[in-house]
């Protein structure tokens, strides 16, 4: 005879059935069962408006931290946002929403109209 761990059971994730054993479907204090947002900071850096504002602030503050804050390579685009977003939309279904700060800018690709992003 099975054991409590052993009994199969059934868990549904968006509208499909996984066989899995009943342990598994047990909630977790790890398990988020409540929604969400996420804010995300974001500026393009090839902004000429951007780069002039770094500029203005490179000569004022302590130099072993601006050469940190201001240098070209922090604000290289690797395309991350557009991972991170894509990331949330296939792995985190529980995320209300999604803010994007930024200094003014859209991201190019950004569809302004998606549902659940501001």
């Amino acid at each position: 005879m099975p054991t409590a761990e052993q009994k199969s059971a059934k868990i549904t994730v968006e509208g499909r059935d996984f066989p899995t054993f009943a342990p598994f479907t047990v909630t977790t204090v790890e398990d988020v069962t409540f929604p969400i947002d996420v804010v995300y900071t974001w500026v393009d850096g090839e902004d000429p408006e951007l780069r002039a504002k770094r500029q203005k602030y490179k000569s004022e503050g302590v130099p072993a931290i601006l050469d940190k804050e201001t240098n070209e390579s922090r604000y290289t685009s690797h395309d991350e946002l557009k991972y991170s977003l894509r990331s949330l939309e296939m792995y985190a279904g529980f995320v209300r929403h999604v803010y994007i700060v930024t200094d003014g800018q859209t991201p190019e690709w950004l569809d302004a109209d998606a549902p659940g992003i501001t």
